[in-house]
């Protein structure tokens, strides 16, 4: 008997169920008015949400276990109702292995939670049994977890690679060695973070596992070195795509402790894998975010990287990221100081092992000998052959490179980001030291090097209108004027010195009473800026980058096809007009940019952007269009046609009365003899192939036939030695 208004169900003889849980027999009074079932919006023909407790019960009469978990103590059944979905769920305890209590104490509970509806049965939608810690002697364990989830996403995590949707499994523990954490920390840590650390299963799949494991007491650090100890190790792994995680420490004489961290992930354009910040960590935080495409190691912690006359350039706190085939992502912090100029800050950038090339840029704090404002923000660039930086004041441009080695930098008064070479202007009959130069009509910007004997000079300098500059009267580093501005450097000997926007005509350079002798001028010409062009056409894989980067002077311009965070060197120009043809790097689809890595008189200077294009999804590699089979004697001959675009190949002969045989062939392989093959097998044998990415596309196979009829034991005895004997 059902009723509503008193909330209640009743009957005088019934036996209740709950899928293989028996509940009850005989009177039943379910009392259902302790609920907090709401009708949404007001509206009774809107679904009730909300959740109405029916009952307890002892599950452990019914269903002694879960998931190889006994059962303990009572259960509760209630109805629910959310977005529309109507069940019934029950929270279940359940009790660890007897072995958690063998020191004293009852073994741990979780609860466990079972959900059915009008379709299904009970079945299990989340578990989560947690140990904080239980000492079992030998062995302490510590944040001991088992969790499970119908619908994956156990603590929220939607990380790639360790994230699962659906019937989610992960263990999690921290199991120490003879003693608690607090008097010995040897042992195995098998818990986030990273997030791979645990084991985990999605959908009864392996998903991932990492851990770490602690050196000290039972378990001695190894001596790797003499007086260099590793005090622990790390690995941590996860499929789809595959991912290798590990880390590493050292002690030196037990004074010096150096910790490192690496990974691997082998990723495709097709199966590409972000580096999340969970994964990342401290170590890789330089990295954090980058899309990998292709078979990647990476190390976290102190990188180096060659520099001619300084010896090791170090990115403190810093990554290396290599990617076939050779590609190095870096990022780090770098304080570099050199005469007259100084870089820190964080930078990031690539390298090209084979070549020796490196490029790091980023915003940074720069210093250059003389300017103003002492250390500013500024572009910052180191690269193979210096650094240089420039920054943006009082409507300029100002900046300095450095090549590495040299005794002084040089410097840019004006537009230290797209700066000329210095050339060398003759001198000519002058009165007293004094030296002139030209704008020319249509000349933007002229800068000019001061050279001086035993010090920087001391000058005044007049525009044909009349305009002056004076420099050095007083211990003045830096003067600007209207359209003309100057900077000295005593310790470099040398001065700069830049007309913008000036009038065109004779300037007039005139060294001030007390000032060293003037030595000869080096000016920059009109016409050879470094503001390059270029463009790129074609489609597919055929690509054509077409240039202009200007008049020919001391310069050399590398351009290079930005895939990502990765970099492809595709050629150098040092003047004038001209094509590179090129196939674009492989990679997921979208928008790829080239940039201009470029040097001016040996001093790098920022990197441009000149170009940039797109390129559809790459195709995925077809498969031979015949494959023939052929057999002669018990030798299988395999042959089939080129694939377009093939790298390797794979053959693979099985038989339903013999073991598989697998092959990996090169690009040029069009056959494949197998050997030994009975007369008596019958089978089948594919060949794939596999594209520059090692990504393999689909079989084609074909059949072939016994050429006899295998011994059998019903045949006479006769009959089977003859069969035999062919065989043999």
């Amino acid at each position: 008997v059902v009723y509503p208004s008193q909330q209640r169900i009743i009957s005088s003889n019934a036996r209740l169920a709950w899928g293989d849980f028996k509940i009850d027999e005989g009177v039943i009074d379910l009392n259902v008015a302790n609920s907090t079932v709401k009708v949404i919006g007001g509206k009774q023909d809107y679904l009730p949400e909300g959740q109405a407790n029916l009952l307890y019960f002892d599950a452990s009469k019914s269903v002694p276990e879960i998931a190889g978990f006994k059962l303990n103590g009572t259960v509760q059944l209630y109805l629910t109702g959310l977005n529309g979905v109507r069940s019934s769920v029950a929270d279940i305890h359940v009790q660890l292995p007897a072995f958690f209590n063998v020191f004293g104490g009852n073994p741990p509970t979780g609860d466990v939670r079972l959900k059915a509806d009008n379709n299904t049965a009970p079945e299990l939608d989340a578990l989560d049994l947690r140990v904080p810690e239980t000492n079992l002697g030998a062995v302490y364990l510590r944040d001991v977890r088992f969790a499970y989830a119908l619908r994956g996403h156990i603590d929220g995590d939607y990380d790639e690679g360790t994230a699962c949707d659906r019937k989610e499994w992960k263990a999690q523990a921290k199991i120490f060695i003879s003693g608690t954490p607090q008097t010995g920390d040897t042992g195995f840590i098998l818990a986030p973070p990273p997030s791979q650390n645990g084991v985990g299963f999605c959908s009864g799949d392996f998903k991932h596992a990492g851990g770490k494991i602690v050196f000290g007491g039972q378990i001695p650090k190894p001596e790797v070195f003499p007086g260099v100890f590793l005090t622990h190790v790390g690995f941590a792994m996860q499929l789809d795509p595959t991912l290798l995680r590990g880390e590493a420490g050292l002690s030196v004489a037990d004074f010096t402790q150096v910790d490192g961290a690496l990974f691997m992930v082998f990723a495709t354009p097709g199966q590409p894998y972000r580096l999340a910040a969970k994964d990342a960590g401290a170590e890789f935080a330089q990295l954090e975010g980058r899309l990998i495409t292709s078979t990647t190691i990476a190390v976290g912690g102190d990188v180096t990287v060659p520099v001619p006359g300084l010896g090791d350039l170090r990115l403190g706190n810093g990554a290396a990221m290599y990617s076939y085939p050779d590609f190095v992502a870096l990022g780090g912090s770098v304080r570099v100081v050199v005469p007259g100029m100084s870089i820190t800050g964080s930078v990031n950038g690539w390298a090209q092992a084979q070549r020796r090339l490196f490029s790091l840029s980023a915003g940074v704090d720069a210093c250059i000998a003389g300017m103003p404002f002492a250390c500013a923000g500024a572009s910052g660039m180191v690269g193979t052959k210096g650094m240089s930086a420039c920054f943006n004041v009082a409507g300029l441009h100002p900046g300095g490179g450095y090549i590495w080695g040299d005794t002084w930098p040089t410097v840019w008064p004006i537009d230290g980001c797209k700066p000329s070479r210095f050339w060398t202007k003759p001198v000519a009959a002058q009165v007293s030291g004094a030296r002139t130069f030209t704008v020319a009509k249509g000349e933007k910007v002229k800068e000019l090097k001061i050279p001086g004997t035993g010090g920087a000079p001391k000058f005044k300098i007049t525009a044909p209108g009349g305009e002056t500059l004076t420099i050095g009267d007083t211990q003045e580093t830096w003067v600007q004027t209207k359209t003309m501005v100057a900077l000295r450097q005593d310790e470099g000997k040398v001065a700069w010195a830049g007309v913008k926007d000036g009038v065109p005509g004779e300037y007039k350079i005139e060294p001030l009473d007390g000032s060293v002798p003037i030595g000869t001028l080096g000016e920059t010409k009109p016409g050879y800026s470094s503001d390059w062009k270029a463009s790129v056409s074609g489609s597919g894989a055929e690509r054509t980058l077409t240039y202009d980067v200007g008049k020919p002077q001391k310069q050399s311009v590398t351009f290079v096809e930005r895939v990502g965070e990765a970099a492809h060197i595709l050629g150098t120009a040092t003047s004038g007009t001209g094509t590179i043809r090129f196939t674009p790097s492989p990679g997921a689809k979208g928008k790829r940019t080239i940039d201009a890595v470029a040097t001016i008189d040996g001093a790098p200077i920022p990197d441009q952007m000149v170009a940039s294009f797109t390129i559809s999804a790459p195709k995925p590699i077809g498969r031979p269009a015949t494959v023939r089979v052929t057999r002669v004697g018990k030798n299988v001959v395999v042959t089939w046609p080129a694939v377009t675009g093939a790298k390797a190949y794979s053959v693979t002969l099985k038989s339903a009365n013999g073991p598989s045989r697998t092959v990996r062939l090169g690009a040029g392989a069009r056959s494949r003899k197998f050997a030994s093959v009975p007369l008596d097998y019958a089978g089948a044998v594919s060949v794939t192939a596999a594209d520059a990415l090692k990504r393999w596309g689909k079989a084609r196979t074909t059949r072939f036939a016994r050429r006899t009829t295998p011994v059998t034991a019903l045949q006479t005895n006769t009959r089977n030695e003859k069969r035999e004997l062919a065989r043999r």
